[in-house]
């Protein structure tokens, strides 16, 4: 049993629900890049483990722990900003932009003792940046 035959929604519902709601695409989004990622990593020779951390744990803020070749690496996971993507016909390619952020917001101490109240994800939370270009042609 799916989660729409759980709500008693139909395909065509939920699609009208996420054309109708950007937020809610826009997350849905996300977690289903996550999980292309995971299914990407996975295929690569020598990726010996591949896990996601429960979002609320504040001390893993990466988006899927992996071992490759004995070596530990967390990676974050980011779509492009629809409002961002476009196609530049001079040029004859695609352009967009990503903003590496997560979705918790808290004071975080600068090194000169000033803070700041931010949401974006800090240098060393992550390994490696994992951008999809999934808006650029609908396409993992």
């Amino acid at each position: 049993m799916t989660v729409l035959d759980k709500w008693g929604v139909t395909p065509e519902q939920l699609t009208t629900l996420l054309d109708e709601n950007p937020s809610l695409r826009g997350m849905l989004l996300g977690y289903v890049a996550e999980l292309k990622l995971k299914e990407m990593v996975m295929s690569i020779p020598d990726v010996s483990l591949a896990i996601k951390f429960d979002d609320h744990n504040r001390k893993k803020k990466g988006d899927l722990y992996i071992i490759y070749k004995g070596r530990a690496f967390d990676l974050e996971s980011k779509s492009l900003q629809s409002g961002m993507v476009k196609w530049d016909e001079k040029n004859n390619r695609w352009t967009g932009k990503a903003q590496v952020d997560g979705s918790d917001r808290g004071v975080i101490q600068l090194p000169d003792g000033m803070t700041l109240n931010t949401t974006l994800l800090l240098r060393g939370e992550f390994d490696v940046l994992a951008v999809n270009c999934y808006a650029f042609d609908e396409a993992w």
